[in-house]
């Protein structure tokens, strides 16, 4: 496992965030409203993601444009293989997905600075927890901050030193 699914993997253990284990994959929560509320959003990501490749077309080629669209299409994607259940196409897609969200960060010139981020915001989300060490978990299921709370800070990414 590498870096940042372990750190990812140790967060959703400190929130009792549920995961599959990885020798037998599902999709946690697929209903029938899942799948409609999936279906939905997918369709106005890729209404979206056709928006901004007539832009590109319409400048010539806009890399920042381009990206955008590129994150946009596979996010589409991605979850279109959620509500389709299909397992072999969510791995695919997600594997996709971080390919062209990595690609973004060498084309803006931040792939030195992306792992040492990623640790930042690792850092931020594991002051969540209260000071008993415990998960404050909204009734939507999602995280709420702590007391304990700090903030994600990458401005030190950008000195000199680094």
């Amino acid at each position: 496992m590498n870096t940042t699914l372990k750190m990812v993997s140790d967060f959703n253990t400190a929130f009792n965030i549920e995961q599959a284990d990885e020798e037998f994959p599902r999709f946690i929560d697929r209903d029938l409203e899942t799948v409609e509320i999936l279906e939905i959003v997918v369709e106005i990501l890729q209404k979206t993601s056709h928006q901004l490749l007539k832009a590109i077309e319409a400048k010539n080629t806009n890399v920042t444009l381009l990206r955008s669209h590129l994150m946009i299409e596979e996010l589409a994607e991605v979850l279109a293989s959620i509500a389709e259940g299909d397992m072999v196409s969510c791995l695919h897609e997600l594997a996709d997905l971080r390919y062209v969200c990595d690609g973004t960060a060498i084309c803006f010139g931040l792939d030195n600075k992306l792992e040492r981020a990623v640790s930042e915001v690792h850092k931020a989300n594991l002051s969540k927890l209260d000071g008993a060490g415990k998960p404050i978990i909204s009734a939507a299921g999602r995280v709420v901050k702590s007391e304990n709370f700090v903030a994600v800070d990458v401005n030190h990414l950008f000195s000199k030193e680094n």
